[in-house]
């Protein structure tokens, strides 16, 4: 993130070409939305300059930055350059750093705005090379294409609205860094409507991406809208993120049964004095992002998740985040915070029934801690270690190893 460097801005097109003059890169903001490029890698991409969000100069130029539907489509080509080859190297490289962290079970966002198609695929026909288990949620909002599949889901990454970092996430009042600027929505109510109603005629479990109060407020509008239709259908939809809600959201939410997929450890990274909540809403209603407190008061189901690869995938960092949140009336006990990570993602995910607790009947993949996060210090939650990380029964990451 721009916020932890010197210069408090990514680096320009220029500072590339002088590092790398004749390889592309690509440097992306932490939560995609905003992409750099070198020259040689805005040559390679050969976009069209009549496509939205090419920033130029005043002289009609490419600054190298791309935003929104120019990062998208950079993004796309950059992945169709990289090589087999290459996705396995790094693939073994990732493997490791998961299992180190204690995951036995992770849900993929793939394809779609941020990602490539050709990632579903690849996850498919290497299952053979993860230690751990990989469930596909194919963000897209073609839901043919997913049905060829045979999942049961779809989302993840189906932008409502954007970021706050990037000035795109939908709110209800000026962002406090832009007095002009209130985020906006990607897709319309009536596209957002239609595309909810054919997937539960699907019997798909939707998960659409709304981060600001407007975006909340407009998504739960749709879920309210269409689910009225389809009382009896039991799909568990979803809201990704739901990181600044309002008292009225969150009751609406548990009305409607929704699960809430959140992130904790954005409050760790983003929640310091200056930093990206801060600058970009203002202490006040900084202090209002991700309310775990009144969500798990309402009852309501949420899973955790990393956002990888926007933040670290580390459990043990989100549990620690959600139970040390900034804001005191936010903060959960630590039970519930690791519920987030075990019970109640395996619920979102239809796995309750194998996954989630440690029952006779259920797969055994256990993860064993250097302390326990239940009765050690709440401040030392992060520095918990995992000794030993247990899929089906076998070791398969052992520190010190």
């Amino acid at each position: 993130t721009e916020f932890s460097l010197n210069e408090n801005k990514l680096p320009t097109k220029e500072d590339l070409d002088e590092v790398a003059p004749d390889i592309p890169v690509f440097i992306s903001s932490i939560e995609f939305h905003t992409l750099t490029v070198n020259s040689f890698a805005l040559h390679k991409l050969e976009l069209p300059l009549t496509i939205d969000k090419i920033i130029k100069n005043s002289n009609g130029i490419p600054t190298g930055q791309l935003l929104d539907e120019a990062s998208i489509l950079a993004r796309r080509k950059m992945y169709e350059m990289l090589s087999e080859e290459e996705q396995n190297k790094n693939l073994l490289k990732v493997q490791n750093r998961i299992l180190s962290k204690g995951v036995t079970s992770l849900i993929a966002i793939e394809g779609g705005y941020l990602f490539h198609n050709k990632h579903v695929d690849y996850l498919l026909n290497n299952k053979e090379k993860f230690k751990f288990d990989i469930s596909i949620l194919f963000s897209t909002t073609n839901i043919e294409k997913v049905k060829t599949y045979d999942f049961n889901k779809i989302g993840g990454d189906i932008f409502f609205d954007g970021s706050f970092r990037s000035h795109n996430a939908s709110i209800s009042k000026h962002y406090n860094d832009d007095k002009n600027e209130y985020g906006k929505l990607f897709f319309t109510i009536e596209e957002m409507e239609e595309f909810v109603d054919k997937s539960i005629k699907e019997n798909l479990q939707v998960s659409i991406h709304a981060v600001g109060d407007f975006g909340i407020e407009k998504i739960l509008d749709v879920y309210e809208k269409v689910l009225l239709k389809y009382p009896n259908k039991d799909l568990r939809h979803k809201i990704e993120h739901f990181e600044l809600p309002k008292d009225s959201h969150i009751k609406r939410a548990k009305k409607l049964n929704l699960i809430l997929s959140m992130h904790p450890t954005y409050e760790y990274f983003f929640r310091e004095d200056g930093g990206m909540y801060e600058k970009r809403l203002g202490k006040e209603r900084a202090l209002k992002t991700n309310p775990f407190r009144k969500i798990f008061d309402k009852k309501i189901i949420v899973t955790g998740g990393s956002d990888s690869d926007v933040m670290p995938i580390d459990p043990l960092l989100g549990i620690h985040a959600a139970v040390n949140h900034p804001n005191v009336n936010s903060r959960i006990e630590p039970y519930e915070a690791l519920m987030m990570y075990t019970k109640n993602a395996a619920f979102g995910n239809f796995e309750e029934k194998s996954k989630g607790t440690i029952e006779e009947g259920k797969i055994a993949d256990i993860v064993i801690l250097s302390n326990n996060p239940l009765t050690i210090n709440h401040n030392k939650l992060k520095d918990i270690e995992v000794l030993y990380t247990i899929k089906n029964g076998e070791i398969v990451f052992e520190k010190g190893e």
